[in-house]
């Protein structure tokens, strides 16, 4: 087998269909695949995917930034895909082996696609029975060994990069790992520290659950009953929380109550043990002023809601629904039963 040679004309341009995210390769891609996976198939709702895999260096963007869109993958790693906020077509991905130092650009969002034909056909065991694949084009019915495939001048550049994998590698590992949940702790919003808190944004997928931290600081402006506080780990702000505590209340109630009214961790301090240790810091607070019975919350039910999480903590179904959000409660005092 002959390694393919990256020989395509450059620069080449392409973008979105209403051309606000715009783009140019300065350089020929490392590798041009035509994947017939099945989900690439169902990504692109055709037969296959053609992907030009080139260094993120060597692409500049002409236009507005695409929106990054997490999305899952075959091997389990996931993959952001960027499309235009607008138009919502897609015109690369970055998959976990290299994450944002490469992109595989789609080759149809090209002006000129034809200029990218592929090199290797990936995956063809679940190749669509009509697709033929030329003669003497490789094709594999997995994926392959690139040293057979890829060309020396390719193989030179990705050597060049991997330096540059292997700290991004050990940087994402790094943001992913376990915080102490000592180290995680509630402090009150500064005017230093607002900024960063209004910055902290849950995943996208996760935005129709919570408001925004802007929206709930303009709300406590107006609600003597909200007790919030920016959560911690370490010296960075991780997330939110916000208290509708009628016990502040001028005069207080005679039976006051405690509900959770905002919670929120920032994307990049999910799945590392904060959520649940600053909820236990807010647990606690709550049982220490010693002035309700339980400590509730509400939810919008759905995949991705977090009711597993409250669950976890001891908080019980109560029944009840606030509108069409489910209402949560826990115990504050040991039961007299």
């Amino acid at each position: 087998m002959n390694p393919v040679e990256p020989v395509a004309p450059t620069p080449l341009e392409g973008g979105c269909d209403c051309r606000r995210v715009r783009y140019r390769l300065e350089a020929a891609p490392l590798v041009v695949h035509c994947c017939h996976c099945r989900w690439c198939q169902r990504e692109s709702g055709a037969s296959f995917a053609l992907n030009a895999m080139i260094e993120s260096d060597h692409v500049t963007e002409l236009g507005i930034a695409p929106q990054i869109v997490d999305t899952p993958s075959a091997s389990g790693a996931g993959q952001k895909i960027a499309r235009c906020p607008h138009c919502h077509v897609a015109v690369w991905s970055h998959y976990a082996g290299a994450g944002p130092l490469t992109k595989f650009v789609r080759v149809g969002t090209l002006d000129t696609p034809d200029a990218l034909p592929p090199d290797v056909h990936i995956f063809t065991a679940s190749r669509q029975p009509w697709v033929q694949i030329p003669a003497g084009m490789p094709a594999f019915e997995d994926y392959y060994d690139r040293e057979q495939v890829w060309s020396a001048a390719s193989l030179a550049r990705r050597a060049a990069l991997l330096p540059r994998i292997e700290a991004q590698r050990a940087a994402d590992a790094q943001a992913h790992a376990p915080v102490d949940p000592a180290t995680v702790s509630l402090r009150e919003i500064s005017p230093e520290t607002l900024l960063p808190v209004l910055r902290l944004a849950v995943t996208d997928a996760q935005k129709g659950f919570v408001a925004s931290n802007a929206v709930s600081l303009a709300q406590a402006l107006y609600a003597p009953q909200a007790w919030y506080r920016a959560i911690y780990a370490g010296e960075s702000p991780a997330g939110f929380v916000m208290l509708d505590d009628e016990s502040l209340l001028s005069p207080p109630p005679a039976d006051p109550a405690i509900g959770l009214w905002r919670f929120m961790i920032d994307a990049r301090f999910q799945r590392r043990g904060v959520g649940r240790a600053a909820l236990l810091l807010v647990i606690e607070h709550a049982r220490r002023k010693g002035v309700a019975r339980t400590l509730s919350l509400s939810y919008v039910p759905g995949p991705g809601c977090p009711e597993p999480f409250y669950l976890g903590l001891g908080f019980r179904h109560t029944g009840r629904m606030d509108d069409d959000e489910v209402v949560l409660e826990l115990p504050l005092a040991p039961s007299t039963a």
